[in-house]
């Protein structure tokens, strides 16, 4: 049994009036398709012998993260559970910048600053993939200044660190474990989405007290 994995877009036509379809890639039909692994070779794009995706998949900054799952082969060890391997490709673009969709997805995992499509957890069965967001923090202090602290007891941000994101993944007997958890899983740093601030104005206001 061979499984197959498309991205596909939706394309609205406004002269006829109806939304159609594109397809951006493909996985899991071994044509046209170039995986990079870690460790090289551990995983490919032909998912025959019943390889799958498990569990939800997960968009984030433009990638997709997913996990599959190969059952243990025929014929093979009595002791085989088989093998997961975790994705992380672009969500939209092909390898070939192929129109129609026929090539594979450009690859996403960042491991160490080098670009993978994917990473083997030999002997582990991974139902899915999350992200979790870690808040960000700030410290305040007092601002005295009659100018333009309103006199004493101003309160400003003086040290601030942006929000981080982890993509989370849940091992079985692999990884690590944490003591309010019993499932082990393994966290990866992703990198955090594009974001910015715009001032559309800025205004001084001075209040002046007169004697009475």
């Amino acid at each position: 049994m061979r499984n197959v994995l498309w991205s596909v877009s939706e394309v609205p036509d406004l002269v006829a009036g109806k939304v159609g379809s594109r397809a951006n890639w493909h996985l899991g039909v071994g044509n046209n398709e170039t995986v990079s692994a870690s460790p090289a070779g551990s995983a490919n794009s032909d998912w025959a012998n019943g390889i799958r995706v498990a569990g939800p998949l997960s968009l984030f900054g433009g990638a997709v993260y997913f996990s599959t799952y190969r059952p243990p082969l025929p014929g093979g060890a009595a002791c085989d559970p088989g093998s997961s391997v975790l994705w992380a490709v672009d969500y939209l673009k092909n390898t070939a910048n192929s129109p129609n969709g026929d090539a594979g997805p450009v690859a996403a995992l960042d491991l160490s600053g080098q670009l993978f499509h994917a990473r083997e957890y030999a002997n582990a069965l991974i139902f899915g993939v999350g992200i979790q967001r870690l808040p960000a923090c700030y410290d305040t202090s007092t601002v005295d200044d009659p100018y333009i602290g309103f006199g004493t007891g101003s309160t400003a941000v003086s040290e601030m660190t942006r929000p981080e994101y982890k993509l989370v993944v849940q091992t079985g007997s692999k990884g690590v474990s944490n003591a309010q958890s019993e499932t082990k899983f393994e966290t990866l740093n992703l990198r955090p989405p594009p974001s910015g601030a715009l001032i559309s104005s800025w205004a001084s206001v001075v209040e002046l007290e007169g004697a009475t």
